[in-house]
């Protein structure tokens, strides 16, 4: 289902000229799709739609980054995310060794909500949270991520 889901939403933002979430929730349930706020808003950060401002002044949603980008970043964060540890406003993540590199690349194409960049070494990601911004929901919607993405 949550993979036919995210084909209409596609074909939908590509198609047709839709404003927001809002509205996009309205047409996925005019196609029988049952969505809730927290379950549409993630999958447009894992399609890559945002919305865009218009000439006339007004918004539209738009598939910012190629979905092949951002399937080979869910898969590197699977492949090599091993433990995520918040504190204060940093993530300190570890990674099978090697695999720093690749999930750094991840967490930004990802555009995670409130982390601002990351560092990475050999096995281990440094990465900088928003101060108004809790790191542990930060650390929780990465793993909400990779757990819905599989």
């Amino acid at each position: 289902m949550k993979t036919r889901r995210h084909q209409a939403i596609v074909q939908l933002v590509r198609a047709q000229t839709i404003a927001d979430a809002p509205e996009l929730a309205r047409r996925l349930a005019a196609q029988g799709f049952e969505v809730h706020p927290g379950m549409l808003e993630r999958d447009l950060r894992l399609l890559g739609v945002v919305a865009e401002h218009t000439a006339d002044g007004g918004t539209r949603l738009r598939q910012s980054v190629d979905p092949a980008d951002l399937a080979t970043a869910l898969d590197n964060l699977r492949q090599f995310l091993v433990e995520i540890t918040p504190s204060h406003n940093l993530l300190v993540v570890r990674t099978r060794i090697g695999g720093a590199q690749p999930v750094a690349v991840a967490l930004e194409h990802l555009q995670v909500p409130g982390l601002l960049g990351s560092v990475a070494g050999d096995d281990t990601v440094l990465s900088a949270v928003a101060e108004t911004t809790s790191a542990r929901a930060v650390m929780d919607e990465i793993w909400a991520m990779v757990a819905t993405s599989g």
